[in-house]
């Protein structure tokens, strides 16, 4: 029986390892979209932009991509993340839920392959744990760039999470970034 369960283990994460890791490069920085519901303390001292773009390096990393680097160039396979929304009211656990939404596009030498809106959403219960705005936030922007990274991975099968690739509207701003 022993043999089976460590032949089994053996077998599963053969398969788990990817074969190939796939190149790619991050868009950075990452940016709020123009008129992007985001409040500004939360802009100035949580760093949502910054902590994103490092939570979507890390998962694509960690999700089978071979993250070549970052970059503020159209060139090659590249992910770029746009920040849609984001509601953290101030006031940590004691203001409800906190969560984002970004617009995440993979490009490949400056043609968008596809696109999707990825969400991410953490709450923390108030007297039980005391966490700031900042901290539960850090948590859904995690979630989202999992989502992200999966999504990446695969971007012509839907977000587990959130809305279908093909039904969204056309990103604008593609084709001017492209020609940059």
């Amino acid at each position: 029986m022993k043999r089976f369960v460590l032949f089994a283990a053996t077998a599963a994460a053969i398969v788990a390892v990817p074969a190939h890791a796939e190149d790619i490069k991050l868009f950075t920085p990452v940016t709020y979209e123009a008129g992007a519901d985001v409040p500004d303390a939360v802009k100035d001292e949580c760093r949502a932009d910054y902590k994103l773009q490092e939570e979507v390096a890390a998962a694509l990393r960690s999700n089978g991509h071979n993250l070549l680097d970052t970059t503020d160039k159209l060139e090659g396979k590249v992910v770029r993340v746009t920040i849609l929304k984001v509601h953290a009211n101030p006031g940590a656990a004691f203001t409800g839920p906190k969560s984002i939404s970004a617009r995440v596009e993979l490009i490949d030498d400056g043609k968008l392959v596809g696109s999707t809106i990825v969400e991410g959403g953490a709450y923390s219960v108030p007297m039980l744990s005391f966490k700031s705005t900042c901290s539960i936030l850090d948590k859904a922007t995690r979630k989202m760039a999992k989502r992200a990274a999966a999504w990446a991975r695969n971007p012509h099968v839907p977000v587990v999470n959130g809305v279908d690739p093909d039904a969204e509207a056309p990103v604008e701003g593609a084709a001017s970034a492209a020609a940059k």
